[in-house]
């Protein structure tokens, strides 16, 4: 069995001796990351037994005279770290210089630290630790079993032709130490369950979809994949026997899969503070104003504990996370900084540095969820009394095509969709294409569910009705 806390303490003591063993006329930075993980996999009616393993992972991060170098090795054997020390200042001096290149400090977000206030101290270091005793000690027999109540539960309809599935299960161990006295680490564990397949009725056959989830507790897994079957195969088998759909400019209710698909990619990549600087967001300089209908609030809380997926106690740089509202009440409320993006700002990271070991840090969001609240003119409603408010019209499911956080246009085709005919709901549709601006949307909200639906992600969102958008059937 593998101790979380000591996996952590190794990769800090690893991670601090390449710190020290790089030159202090620099900014040192290590980010380290072990997984471990049971995986078993269905496909061409088999089930295997994947991986069963741990790899380490070392990003080095160096800068000189605004010169940054970085390099990756999956060791921390001395003779490949003295090649990577070596590497890395080479680098480095190859580098362009940029005078926003820099690391965190540890005396910059003593606050932060405070309001984050998951940490507990591992020898000097803060540690941060999710771990349930179940799933860390799980054996390749019970994932095994584990997917064998999977399949089962997908294929209770012999019309389900399951492709691929797979349940993983893992720890993953995160730490980072850098010259300006940043030393954290954490430690998680999650079971993933994933599946994708089709259903088929004679010679109907539906397109793919997928679904799933993930579990930080070993003893909930079957009952929150039973959810996820079900999601799974009815969203299948009610999209047997489609028909064809009709062209319209008007309202589309979006299923929470595509809500949260289009509003928060176009809200996530508007929020970016490095793609303000560079002048590809549409929202610059209108921090505070109204971006979106009052109802919306588009939040990202990386210390949900409850979501795997996007637990994040610190960011890539080792700052501390916080909950942030990117919209809230339809106004940006804030926009996303790494150290690079801060310093560039004039401002102290937000802590929304992006990237493990293998990358440099960008700039992203974990554990978004879509909220909708009751405002003037906005009502909250079920799903069916929904689907009575658009009255004639498609509910789009799912989403694949091309869209453009930047002009907002989109364009594709809905699939796994259905019609709503005289305010009920009606048949599949046929694939449809659909299209209109994002920018658009996000203001023309008409109502929205008083139901948040849990994602296969972890994130929550409701069924939203826009108006709008361009509908074309073939």
């Amino acid at each position: 069995m593998i101790d979380p806390q000591q996996k952590c303490r190794q990769l800090l003591n690893d991670a601090r001796a390449m710190v020290s063993s790089l030159p202090t006329a620099g900014q040192s930075e290590v980010c380290a990351g072990f997984h471990h993980e049971i995986k078993i996999v269905y496909e061409n009616n088999a089930v295997s037994l994947v991986s069963s393993g741990a790899t380490d992972q070392f990003g080095l991060r160096y800068i000189e005279n605004g010169k940054p170098g970085f390099y990756t090795l999956n060791t921390a054997d001395p003779q490949a770290r003295k090649i990577a020390v070596e590497e890395v200042r080479v680098l480095s001096k190859l580098a362009p210089s940029n005078a926003h290149e820099c690391i965190a400090a540890e005396e910059d977000f003593t606050e932060r630290r405070t309001q984050n206030g998951q940490a507990r101290k591992l020898d000097d270091a803060y540690f941060y630790e999710r771990v349930d005793s179940e799933l860390l000690n799980c054996s390749p027999e019970i994932a095994l079993h584990l997917m064998d109540t999977w399949i089962g539960m997908c294929r209770t309809d012999a019309r389900i032709r399951m492709d691929r599935a797979a349940v993983t299960i893992a720890l993953n161990c995160h730490a980072l130490v850098n010259s300006w006295g940043v030393q954290v680490a954490a430690a998680g564990t999650s079971a993933n369950w994933y599946a994708m397949g089709m259903a088929r009725d004679g010679e109907m056959v539906t397109s793919f979809d997928t679904d799933g989830g993930i579990s930080t507790r070993l003893t909930d897994v079957e009952a929150q994949m039973q959810t996820s079957a079900e999601r799974f195969s009815s969203g299948l088998l009610t999209s047997l026997h489609p028909t064809g759909g009709r062209s319209y400019r008007g309202p589309v209710l979006l299923h929470p899969r595509s809500a949260f698909h289009l509003l928060v990619a176009v809200t996530a990549a508007n929020c970016n503070g490095r793609r303000h600087q560079d002048g590809m967001s549409t929202w610059r300089e209108q921090e505070g104003e109204l971006v979106a209908h009052p109802t919306l609030t588009i939040r990202s809380n990386p210390l949900d504990e409850t979501r795997p997926s996007g637990w994040r106690p610190f960011d890539r740089e080792g700052v501390p996370t916080l909950r942030t509202d990117l919209i809230q009440a339809g106004r940006l409320k804030g926009v996303a900084h790494n150290c690079f993006t801060a310093h560039r700002a004039g401002c102290r990271s937000t802590g929304h540095a992006s990237g493990g070991p293998r990358s440099l840090p960008d700039v992203g969001f974990s554990a978004i969820d879509l909220i909708c609240e009751s405002t003037s003119g906005v009502d909250l409603l079920s799903d069916r009394e929904l689907e009575a408010r658009l009255e004639s019209g498609l509910v789009m499911k799912r989403f694949s095509g091309n869209l453009d956080p930047v002009s907002g246009q989109f364009s594709g085709v809905a699939k796994n969709s259905w019609l709503v005919q005289s305010g009920e709901r009606g048949p599949a549709v046929h694939e449809v294409m659909v299209a209109g601006d994002l920018f658009t949307i996000l203001r023309e909200i008409r109502a929205a569910g008083v139901t948040a639906h849990t994602l296969a992600s972890g994130s929550r969102a409701p069924y939203v009705l826009v108006d709008g958008l361009s509908v074309t059937a073939a």
